[in-house]
Formats: C-alpha cells, sequence, structure tokens
C-alpha cells in the first residue's frame, strides 16, 4: 500500500498524551490500488488465510457478533431432553448459553422410564433436575431464553418428546438437539456455529467417558458420534425415531440432496452418559433393557464389568465395555468443558468416590 501523510508544522500543533505525539491536523490519504497486486499480492492471500484460520472458521468472529446481539448464522434454538440430570445439566446449559437464541428444556420421563422406575407416574424426574433448571432460569438467564416444560404424563419413547421440541421450531431455524449430560467445549462450540454458515445438517464426534471423569470409551462407543441432531429446520421435517429425522418425504435428511452436508470427527463436546451415581446406572440398565429389546443387555453387566474395571483393565477390554457389547475404555488425562472442569477442582462431585470405590 502507498500511504500520503500531510502535516501543518506550526507552533501548538502538536501535543503530547501519555507519552505519545499527536498532530492534530494530520490528514492521511490511501491510493488503493497503487500496488498493482491488490488482493493478488502473496502477503494478501497469507494474510487471509491466517485470518480466516484464526478467526473466522474458530467461529471467534461469531463469538464476538453474539455478544454484541447479532445472529451471525441465524436462530439457533437449542432442545435439552432431562431426566435426573442434576449432576450434568446446568453444565449443559452454560456451555450453549452463548449461541443459543431459545433454550427449550423438556423433562423427558417416558413409558420406559416409568416401568424401570426411573421417573414419577407423571414422566418427571426423581432427582433435583427442575430445581436446578428453575435456578438456572432465576439465577444465569440474563436475556430470558430458556423455557421449561414438565409434562403431565409420560412421553411415549424419547422420540414424542424430541418432537415436542421440533413442533415449536420455524423453518430455517437451527434444532441444536441435547442430552442434558452433553456438555460442549468453548472451542467445539464456536467451531460448530463457524460451520452452520456453510452446512445445512452438521454431524460431530463426541468425547464420551465412562465410569469415572478419566476413562473415555473407544471403538463401538465412538461409533454413537453426535448424529441427525444439529440441522436447519424446513417445513415438514420430523423425527422418524430419536436418532433419525426425515423430511416431508420421509427421506432421512442424511440423504437430503439439497441438504449441505458436514461430518466434523474432531470432537465438540464431552459426553457423560455412564458417569452417574451406582443407583442411576442401575435404573439406566433396567431402562435400556426394556427399550431396547433387539441389542441385549448384559445381566451381570454392573457386577462384572463396570464395578470391576479397576482390578482388570485389559481383561474387561477383552470382554467389552459397552453394555450392549464391544468396545474398549482406555485413560484420559485431558482438561473437561470448562463448566465440568471447574466442578471437579471444586470437588462438586463427590458421589464419584462411590463409583470408584472409595471411601
Amino acid at each position: 500500500m502507498i500511504w500520503e501523510v500531510f502535516r501543518q508544522e506550526k507552533p501548538g500543533d502538536y501535543h503530547t498524551h501519555c507519552g505519545d505525539v499527536h498532530a492534530p491536523d494530520a490528514e492521511i490519504v490511501h491510493h488503493g490500488g497503487h500496488t498493482k497486486l491488490g488482493q493478488n499480492h502473496p502477503h494478501y492471500r497469507a494474510n487471509r488465510e491466517r485470518f480466516h484460520q484464526r478467526w473466522v472458521r474458530t467461529g471467534l468472529v461469531d463469538r464476538f457478533a453474539r455478544q454484541r446481539g447479532k445472529r451471525p448464522c441465524g436462530s439457533v434454538s437449542v432442545c435439552v431432553i432431562a431426566l435426573n440430570e442434576q449432576e450434568y445439566i446446568e453444565s449443559s446449559l452454560e456451555s450453549v448459553y452463548p449461541l443459543a437464541d431459545r433454550i427449550i428444556v423438556v423433562e423427558g420421563g417416558n413409558a420406559f422410564s416409568v416401568a424401570a422406575g426411573a421417573c414419577t407416574g407423571k414422566g418427571r424426574s426423581l432427582d433435583r433436575t427442575a430445581e436446578v433448571v428453575t435456578r438456572f432460569k432465576a439465577e444465569k438467564d440474563r436475556r430470558g431464553v430458556v423455557e421449561f416444560h414438565r409434562p403431565d404424563r409420560p412421553w411415549k419413547d424419547k422420540t414424542e418428546a424430541r418432537q415436542f421440541c421440533l413442533d415449536m421450531l420455524e423453518p430455517g431455524d437451527w434444532c441444536l438437539a441435547l442430552d442434558a449430560d452433553e456438555v460442549f467445549y468453548d472451542a467445539g462450540l464456536w467451531r460448530l456455529s463457524a460451520l452452520m454458515h456453510e452446512h445445512d445438517y452438521i454431524t460431530f464426534g463426541l468425547e464420551t467417558f465412562w465410569r469415572d471423569f478419566g476413562t473415555v470409551g473407544v471403538e463401538k462407543w465412538r461409533d454413537f458420534f453426535f448424529n441427525m441432531r444439529c440441522f436447519r429446520v424446513r417445513q415438514g421435517d420430523r423425527y422418524r425415531t430419536h436418532l433419525q429425522v426425515v423430511n416431508a418425504e420421509g427421506t432421512p435428511i442424511d440423504r437430503d440432496p439439497p441438504r449441505r452436508k458436514h461430518h466434523e470427527a474432531v470432537p465438540l463436546a464431552a459426553h457423560y452418559p455412564w458417569v452417574k451415581p451406582l443407583q442411576k446406572i442401575r435404573r439406566k440398565l433396567d431402562y435400556y433393557r426394556g427399550q431396547c429389546r433387539d441389542r441385549p443387555i448384559r445381566s451381570d453387566y454392573l457386577e462384572r464389568i463396570f464395578l470391576r474395571w479397576p482390578e482388570r483393565p485389559d481383561e474387561i477390554n477383552r470382554l467389552g465395555t459397552h453394555p450392549m457389547g464391544g468396545g474398549t475404555c482406555e485413560p484420559w488425562t485431558g482438561r473437561h468443558p470448562e463448566p465440568i472442569q471447574r466442578r471437579l477442582e471444586a470437588g462438586l462431585f463427590g458421589w464419584i468416590r462411590e463409583v470408584k470405590g472409595e471411601r
């Protein structure tokens, strides 16, 4: 670039402030394009790529826009199904709050939960989940985006609960459907926001923790990535199952040609489905035995696999750590999403000592 700087050198034109020298009558004229190469200059191309890598693809530009009340990728509705999640739901809400224009929390007890003794007869949690959500709304929902729906009857299944949320959205909205034990990494949330600019349907990896906060599931565990739960809504979209969304013609959205699809292999969030107090693990196993009759759950899973892991991890990896068979686990020493890491360091997950066999 070529710059011409003009200034009047008269007594009193220059003033000092905090050690700087100012010329109040200075004028700068930018002769744009006079370097001939312009946008083809190698420095321009390199700097543009560096800017996109650091700010655009990471979603940091979106984060700054959101902080100023903008919606850079459109309206984002986060739909959370929660049942007996007092350990995680506040962390989950905290993690998505900066991106959300609307957070729909639905207490998700269904017929299978009732049969497993995991909810009340109205489909409501047995623990303090509702209290935690209510407190979050009162104390931390500065923008008034959280709404809490409690059923007067159990849902037929999880599909019905998901559809209840989807029915409240408009075509063009982003639907980000979560379970209440899924917590985003901050960098993962803004990477997702960046992807929303160029795609209509996004899947991504999860770090799935098993048994405690230092053990992560691998192999089969990673087959259950975040699928069909982050998409731009179109007229007629509906849940066929709680894991499959179809369009108005009944075609699954991952095979819907007009939708721009993307899979991000890097984990953007952490999932804690099997890091729970033992009583909840027992109920969870009973729930899956009722719901997943085509994929039997081992009758001795808790005693033979889950509780014996510290004694014989190699043997149990050979047996398979997933409750439906297969899968292995390995140690993990990274940092958890900030809301979880903060609570870990404050000692707020004291129940984990029982799971680990500590006194």
